[in-house]
């Protein structure tokens, strides 16, 4: 099988992380695979902020617990699962120019372009929603984005936290069938 579709396939989220930092080198590759996502009219309208500083990971993960959804569903009963802006030693935020409907797209392809780079280096990730969608409406978070240096118009769009796996995955659910329709 093709390398590129092994990763595809192998590519699992992780939760727990070893505290070692990925290698720069790494890091290097994953971001240039970000940066070779497609995007409209290659706009390139993407912003990586990269965070390395354990102190700034464990802030950013009080002030989600702190601003938590009240309707967010917890975890499936007797299931604890680790979490891991607690473990990941790092966390790539995609922010975009909101000016053009197909950033959100953009992004979010950049993001998908890393998180399997990432697969094909050894190195786990884990998309983190609560970032995009939580993070940056609360004034910490705002305060946060200006002392980042990203600018206004830029919103974020996708989030995940990278390292080295701990642990291995819980077993892959199978795919659901009955969802490709070809027409030809």
């Amino acid at each position: 099988m093709n390398e590129t579709i092994k990763s595809i396939l192998s590519r699992r989220s992780i939760k727990e992380y070893k505290p070692e930092q990925i290698k720069a080198e790494e890091l290097e590759m994953i971001l240039l695979a970000g940066r070779y996502a497609p995007s409209g009219m290659n706009r390139q309208p993407w912003l990586f902020v990269v965070i390395q500083n354990k102190d700034v990971l464990l802030k950013i993960n009080e002030i989600l617990q702190r601003n938590r959804p009240k309707n967010m569903p917890a975890p499936p009963p007797g299931q604890k699962r680790p979490n891991p802006l607690e473990t990941a030693p790092t966390l790539i935020v995609v922010f975009g120019q909101d000016d053009m409907f197909t950033t959100i797209y953009d992004c979010t392809l950049a993001m998908g372009n890393m998180m399997i780079a990432a697969t094909s280096l050894g190195i786990g990730s884990n998309w983190v929603h609560a970032v995009v969608k939580d993070l940056f409406t609360s004034e910490e978070g705002k305060a946060l984005k200006k002392e980042w240096g990203v600018p206004d118009e830029y919103i974020p769009y996708a989030a995940a936290v990278f390292g080295y796996k701990a642990a291995e995955p819980i077993q892959r659910s199978p795919r659901k069938d009955g969802v490709v329709k070809i027409i030809n």
